[in-house]
C-alpha cells in the first residue's frame, strides 16, 4: 500500500504530472524538459528524482546524457495509464507542452538524420551488395511472429543500432527493448521510434555481454547481423539465454561461413560467418536447444567478383 500511496502522491503535483505526460511520449533529457516547460534545471531535477523513486519514470544514463522515460514495469502501470488517458490533451497547457515536445523531437530528428546520412549510407550500400536486406528482415519478423500467442509479450533486440528491427517488430510485440553501446545510433533509434505507435518500445545503452536485466525477462531475443562484429560471440549468446524466459526463443541472423576477407579488412567484421557446429556448441553452452536453421538469402554474385555469402536464420529455445 505504501508504494501505491507514494506513487499517487508523486503524481499529485502539477509539474510532475506534466513531466509524466511528456516522458510517456518520448525519452527526454533534463535539458529537453527544461526547454519544453521553461522551468529551471534544479527544480525539474528534483521533480524527476521524486518520480523515479516513486516508480513512475526510469532513469537511463548514457555517457554525459541522462534520459527519463515512463516506467512500464511498475505493478501500478494500469493506474498510471488511466491517469494519462484522462488528462492527455485535456487543457490548453497540456496541449502547449505537446506542441513544444513536437518541436524538440523534430530538432532531434534533424540532428539524428544528419549523422545517419553521413555515416550510414555507405554501410547500407555495403550490406545491400551482399544480401537483400528487406528479404532477410522479412524472414526474421515472420519467425518472430510465428508463435502461438497473438503477440510476443516481451522482445529484446541486442545490438539494436538504429532501431530498424525493433521498428519492424512493433506490430508483433507487447513490449520491446533495444540495447546498444553506440550513442549516436541510439539517437537515431529514438528518432525513428518517436511516433505514438512505438510507445511500447524502448531503447537504452547497454553492454550485450552484461545485459541490464534480471534473468528470464524476455519471451524472445534477437541478434540481427550483430554476432560477426563481436570478439566473443559465445558470451553474447550465453547472456541472451540468461534473460530468456522458459520456452523463450533466440532468433539469430548472420552469415554462413564464407571467404569474403574484405569484410574483415574494410568493414570491421571479426568473423567470416559461422558454421552450424559453432552455433550448436554455443547454444549448448547457453543451455539452449537448437530448433531450426534456414537460409534466408542465398549466395549471389558480388560486384567485386565471386559469390556473396548466404544469410542464415538460427532459432534456439530455452527449455
Amino acid at each position: 500500500m505504501d508504494a501505491a500511496l507514494n506513487l499517487l502522491k508523486a503524481l499529485s503535483e502539477p509539474t510532475r504530472l506534466r513531466l509524466l505526460l511528456l516522458c510517456n511520449k518520448s525519452d527526454l533529457t533534463v535539458s529537453d524538459l527544461t526547454n519544453i516547460l521553461s522551468q529551471s534545471q534544479p527544480r525539474l531535477s528534483r521533480h524527476l528524482k521524486i518520480l523515479v523513486e516513486a516508480g513512475a519514470l526510469r532513469r537511463l544514463a548514457e555517457g554525459q546524457h541522462v534520459y527519463f522515460a515512463r516506467n512500464r514495469e511498475t505493478r501500478f502501470d494500469g493506474i498510471v495509464q488511466a491517469l494519462i488517458d484522462s488528462v492527455s490533451g485535456a487543457s490548453a497547457g497540456v496541449r502547449a507542452d505537446e506542441e513544444r515536445l513536437s518541436a524538440t523531437l523534430e530538432a532531434r530528428a534533424k540532428l539524428a538524420q544528419g549523422y545517419f546520412n553521413k555515416h550510414a549510407a555507405k554501410w547500407d550500400e555495403v550490406r545491400g551488395s551482399y544480401n537483400d536486406d528487406e528479404q532477410v528482415e522479412r524472414a526474421f519478423i515472420e519467425e518472430l511472429a510465428a508463435g502461438d500467442a497473438p503477440k510476443v509479450a516481451s522482445f529484446l533486440d541486442m545490438g539494436t543500432g538504429t532501431g530498424r528491427i525493433l521498428q519492424q517488430a512493433a506490430r508483433y510485440v507487447v513490449r520491446g527493448v533495444g540495447i546498444d553501446t553506440n550513442r549516436e545510433m541510439l539517437t537515431i533509434a529514438r528518432s525513428r521510434l518517436a511516433g505514438p505507435v512505438y510507445r511500447h518500445l524502448l531503447v537504452q545503452e547497454g553492454n550485450i555481454y552484461g545485459l541490464p536485466f534480471e534473468a528470464g525477462q524476455f519471451e524472445a531475443v534477437g541478434l540481427y547481423q550483430v554476432l560477426h562484429f563481436l570478439d566473443e560471440p559465445s558470451r553474447a549468446i550465453k547472456e541472451a539465454g540468461r534473460v530468456l524466459s522458459n520456452k523463450g526463443r533466440l532468433l539469430l541472423v548472420d552469415y554462413a561461413r564464407h571467404q569474403r576477407e574484405e569484410l574483415q579488412r574494410n568493414h570491421a567484421h571479426l568473423w567470416l560467418g559461422f558454421s552450424q557446429e559453432e552455433m550448436e556448441a554455443w547454444f549448448a553452452m547457453a543451455k539452449l536447444r537448437p530448433v531450426t536453421r534456414r537460409v534466408v538469402a542465398d549466395a549471389k554474385p558480388h560486384p567485386s567478383g565471386g559469390m556473396a555469402p548466404q544469410a542464415c536464420l538460427w532459432v534456439a529455445q530455452k527449455d
